[in-house]
C-alpha cells in the first residue's frame, strides 16, 4: 500500500517537473518578449524625444516667422475675441500683442466704422464657411493707410468652424499708385480730346479768318467810296461811345464804393440784434416759454446768416480792386498755405489731396489764394456720404498762360446748373444740408477774370466734378 503511494507521488512529481519546465519555458519566452518590447519602447521614447525637439524647433521657427511677418495675422473665436495676434497696428491706445488675447475688436481701439466692417466679415465667415475679403481705411494722426484683410475659416476635426484667421496687408502704396495711374490715364484721355478739339477749333478759326479777309477786302473797296460826311459821322459815334464807356467806368467805381460802405454799415445793426437776442436768451430764459425761445433762436440764426451774406458781399466788392500783381507767385507755396489753413477740415473729413507740380506765375497772390481756398473747401464740403474725399490738383501750360484743374469725387453738378453756380448768391443745395452763402464761386469767377482768364466746370452727377480756371500771364 505504501509502495503504491510512492509510485503515485513519483508520477505526480514527473508531471510537476514537466509543468515546471513548461512554465520555465513560458517565463523565458515572456522575458524575451518583454525585453523586445522594452527595446521597442526605448526606441519609441528616443524617437518621441527627437520628434518633440523637432516640433519645438518648428514651433519656434513658426513663431519667429509670424512675429516678423509684415502682414498682421490674427485668429478670432466666435465672439470675435483675439486668440492670437502677431503684431497689432498702433491705434493710439497701444497694447502688447499678448495683452490683446481675449479682447474684442471693439476693445482694440478701432473706430466704429472699422469695427462694423470686421464684425460683418467675421459673421459671414462663421455663417458660410467661406473666405471674405475687405478693405479698410485707417487714419493714424492724419496719416491714412489702407489695409486689405482676408478672413478665412478654420475647421475642427468634426467639420465645424472653430476659429477664423484674418491676414491684413498694407496696400497703401499700391492703392495710391493705382489711383495715380487712373488719374493720369484720364488726364491723358482728356488732353487727347482737348487736342482734337483744338484742331477742330483751328480749322474753324482758319475759315473765319479767310472770311474776315474777304470782308476786309470788300470793306477797303467800299471805303474808297465813303464821303467826308460818312467819316465825320463815324468819328462822332466813336467819340460818343468813348464818353459813355468813361461814364460807365465812373458809375461802376461809385457803385463798388457804395456797395462796400452800405454793406459795412449794415453789419452794425445786425450785431446789435444778435447781441440783444443772445442777452435775452441768456438772462431772461426763465421768463420765456418754449415758443418764444424758438422764435428768438430763429432771429439770432437769421442775423448770423445775414451777417455772413454781408461779409460775402464785402469780399466780393473788395475783389474789384486787387492790390498788386507779383511776377514770381509760386502756386505750390500758395496751395501749401491753403492746405495748412484748411487742416481741420481736411483732417475731419480724412480727405486725400494729391497736388502735382504747379508753376510759378505772374498773379495777385491774395486773390489767387482765395481762389484755391474756395475750390478746395467746396471739393471737401460737397462730398458723397460715407466716401473719403479725394482731390487732385494739377496744371497745364496753355497759350499765353496756364490752365489749372481741381478734380473731386463728390456729388457732381447737373448740366443745367453749370452756369448758374458762378452767379452771386446762387445755391443748388439746401442750407440745412450744406453750409455757405453762395458767393464763393462768384468770387472765383471774378478772380479768374481779373487775371484775364475764365472758369468753368465739367461734371458727372453723382460721381465727380472738375473745376478748370485759366490765368493769363502774357
Amino acid at each position: 500500500m505504501m509502495f503504491m503511494n510512492f509510485d503515485k507521488i513519483a508520477a505526480e512529481l514527473i508531471i510537476a517537473n514537466k509543468e515546471l519546465a513548461f512554465q520555465k519555458e513560458e517565463t523565458e519566452k515572456r522575458t524575451a518578449e518583454l525585453s523586445i518590447a522594452n527595446n521597442e519602447f526605448n526606441k519609441l521614447l528616443t524617437e518621441s524625444k527627437k520628434s518633440e525637439k523637432e516640433l519645438f524647433k518648428r514651433v519656434q521657427e513658426s513663431t519667429t516667422m509670424l512675429d516678423n511677418n509684415p502682414d498682421i495675422i490674427g485668429r478670432f473665436d466666435k465672439k470675435f475675441r483675439y486668440i492670437y495676434i502677431n503684431h497689432p497696428i498702433n491705434t493710439g491706445n497701444e497694447r502688447l500683442a499678448t495683452e490683446l488675447v481675449g479682447k474684442t475688436i471693439y476693445e482694440r481701439g478701432f473706430t466704429e466704422e472699422i469695427v462694423t466692417q470686421y464684425e460683418r466679415a467675421l459673421d459671414y465667415v462663421f455663417a458660410s464657411g467661406k473666405e471674405k475679403v475687405l478693405e479698410v481705411a485707417y487714419n493714424n494722426n492724419g496719416n491714412i493707410r489702407y489695409y486689405e484683410s482676408r478672413c478665412v475659416p478654420e475647421f475642427a476635426q468634426d467639420g465645424s468652424i472653430a476659429t477664423a484667421l484674418c491676414i491684413s496687408r498694407d496696400i497703401t502704396e499700391q492703392k495710391y499708385s493705382k489711383d495715380k495711374i487712373i488719374l493720369l490715364n484720364k488726364e491723358l484721355a482728356f488732353q487727347n480730346e482737348k487736342n482734337e478739339k483744338c484742331v477742330a477749333e483751328l480749322m474753324i478759326a482758319n475759315k473765319f479768318l479767310l472770311d474776315k479777309e474777304a470782308k476786309i477786302k470788300n470793306l477797303a473797296e467800299s471805303m474808297e467810296q465813303w464821303t467826308i460826311k460818312d467819316i465825320t459821322e463815324r468819328k462822332k459815334m466813336e467819340t460818343e461811345i468813348e464818353e459813355r464807356v468813361a461814364k460807365l467806368a465812373v458809375a461802376n467805381k461809385e457803385l463798388e464804393q457804395f456797395t462796400y460802405l452800405t454793406s459795412h454799415d449794415l453789419r452794425e445793426p445786425l450785431l446789435t440784434i444778435r447781441n440783444f437776442t443772445e442777452l435775452i436768451l441768456t438772462e431772461h430764459s426763465e421768463d420765456l416759454n418754449d415758443e418764444a425761445k424758438i422764435q428768438f433762436q430763429l432771429v439770432s440764426k437769421a442775423a448770423i446768416r445775414m451777417d455772413d451774406l454781408i461779409k460775402g458781399l464785402l469780399d466780393y466788392s473788395r475783389l474789384s480792386s486787387p492790390k498788386q500783381m507779383n511776377d514770381g507767385v509760386d502756386c505750390n507755396e500758395i496751395v501749401k498755405v491753403v492746405l495748412a489753413d484748411l487742416d481741420f477740415l481736411v483732417t475731419k473729413n480724412m480727405a486725400i489731396i494729391i497736388v502735382e507740380q504747379l508753376p510759378i506765375i505772374k498773379a495777385y497772390p491774395l486773390e489767387l489764394k482765395l481762389l484755391f481756398v474756395n475750390l478746395i473747401s467746396n471739393a471737401i464740403k460737397f462730398r458723397k456720404k460715407e466716401t473719403v474725399p479725394e482731390i487732385h490738383i494739377s496744371s497745364t501750360k496753355i497759350d499765353k498762360g496756364w490752365q489749372f484743374a481741381i478734380k473731386d469725387n463728390g456729388i457732381g453738378i447737373e448740366e443745367k446748373y453749370k452756369e448758374k453756380i458762378f452767379l452771386i448768391f446762387q445755391r443748388l443745395q439746401k442750407r440745412e444740408k450744406y453750409e455757405g452763402t453762395g458767393i464763393g464761386l462768384a468770387n472765383c469767377k471774378k478772380i479768374s477774370e481779373q487775371h484775364g482768364g475764365s472758369i468753368w466746370v465739367e461734371s458727372i452727377p453723382g460721381q465727380s466734378s472738375t473745376f478748370y480756371f485759366t490765368i493769363l500771364t502774357e
